[in-house]
């Protein structure tokens, strides 16, 4: 499953690239070089954080693999819309927005070396602070409440610390 998914990811990657380049060289002065730039842009962005997600499969194959599904459905929600092939709310699109986001934030923070147990504390520390600050974000959109935006600038300052913090303290750690 990990191979497959990743082999997508990548094939994906691929053609994106070429037909974003093939656009640029045609030119953008139509919608439909329009659209595919934007394509090229949702298979980039989704297929990077799918690749984010891919290498915690070692560790964390059920995430990972969660993770991955995710970003592709997103990705091919996304292109949908974009070619205006379905219409979806913007509760659906924000959530398809977040959700691959937050997994892979959360894949690229468990991928971290945590060398030692004050590191281990804070790499857990932001996984969880970020996970809260994930859902209360998807709770709002998902029921349309307007958040505390106090407290979810607090959690979102701790969980930017938390994720330069710990490969900053591995860095230290290991010169010492």
């Amino acid at each position: 499953m990990k191979k497959t998914l990743f082999k997508v990811f990548l094939t994906i990657l691929l053609i994106s690239a070429i037909a974003g380049i093939g656009a640029l060289i045609v030119g953008l002065d139509n919608d439909i070089s329009y659209s595919i730039m934007i394509t090229t842009l949702i298979l980039l962005g989704f297929s990077l954080l799918g690749l984010c997600c891919n290498s915690i499969y070692d560790k964390y194959p059920i995430l990972s693999i969660i993770g991955m599904l995710i970003c592709l459905i997103s990705c091919v929600i996304f292109t949908f819309n974009n070619w205006n092939i379905i219409s979806t709310c913007y509760q659906l699109d924000l959530s398809l927005v977040l959700l691959p986001i937050a997994l892979a934030h959360i894949s690229i923070i468990l991928k971290m070396d945590d060398a030692d147990k004050s590191i281990f504390y804070v790499k857990i520390s932001t996984i969880i602070l970020s996970a809260i600050n994930y859902i209360i974000i998807l709770i709002g959109i998902i029921f349309d409440i307007e958040l505390n935006y106090r407290v979810y600038l607090i959690l979102l300052i701790l969980s930017i610390l938390g994720t330069i913090a710990v490969p900053v303290m591995n860095k230290i750690k290991k010169c010492n």
